[in-house]
């Protein structure tokens, strides 16, 4: 191994303005607020996430906007790292809060890009209409809590407005691509016994006609 380099000048700095106005300035900002700073550093502030992750990740939290339920416990150790539960109590749609309906209408949301380019741009007035009349369909198809939807859609806006309606219905949402051939693409449905799987076609001609 070889030592690092010193004396090497950066070759681009933010400007002090330009720095204070991160989303990381920001979150520092709100834990000195709440008493946990200053941070000097990102590298101290990496160190109080490990060092205090209880008020770390309850920050977050707040400082995101996360819409939902807390819950009381903000980590559920464990013996091992993979089994560290973060807010087991907590209770949130995914929906909700990718879609925020309280936001600004106008702003863009959405970019659509096929193999020739972006083919649409959605705002967030439009994606939740969008969302909104998927979720009638499903209803009358009766999707609800507990429902899995699948999809063999391809990687367009259309199967994530799929996505977003039965979310927000408390449905699990499964797709594959058109790419893979029929026999492929049953794999990844079978765990999950589609409730929504009748009505594909149904989605298909709906889609045809927007």
């Amino acid at each position: 191994m070889t030592d690092e380099p010193t004396g090497v000048e950066p070759l681009w700095v933010p400007s002090e303005r330009r720095s204070s106005d991160t989303r990381l300035s920001k979150f520092q900002a709100f834990l000195d607020k709440r008493g946990h700073g200053p941070f000097e550093s990102f590298e101290a502030l990496h160190w109080f996430s490990v060092n205090e992750p209880e008020h770390f990740w309850d920050a977050i939290w707040d400082f995101t906007g996360v819409i939902g339920t807390k819950g009381e416990v903000i980590i559920e150790p464990a013996t091992h790292l993979a089994d560290v539960r973060f807010f087991p109590n907590a209770e949130l749609n995914i929906a909700e809060n990718i879609l925020r309906p309280n936001d600004d209408p106008t702003d863009l949301m959405l970019v659509g890009c096929g193999e020739g380019g972006v083919t649409e741009r959605l705002t967030r007035g439009e994606m939740l209409s969008r969302v909104g009349q998927m979720q009638q369909l499903l209803r009358r198809h009766q999707v609800g809590v507990g429902d899995v939807v699948a999809a063999w859609l391809p990687n367009t806006a259309e199967t994530y407005i799929v996505m977003l309606a039965a979310a927000g219905l408390g449905a699990t949402f499964v797709s594959t691509s058109p790419d893979f051939r029929r026999r492929r693409c049953l794999g990844p449905f079978r765990p999950g016994q589609p409730q929504g799987h009748d009505c594909c076609k149904r989605l298909h001609l709906w889609w045809s006609a927007l």
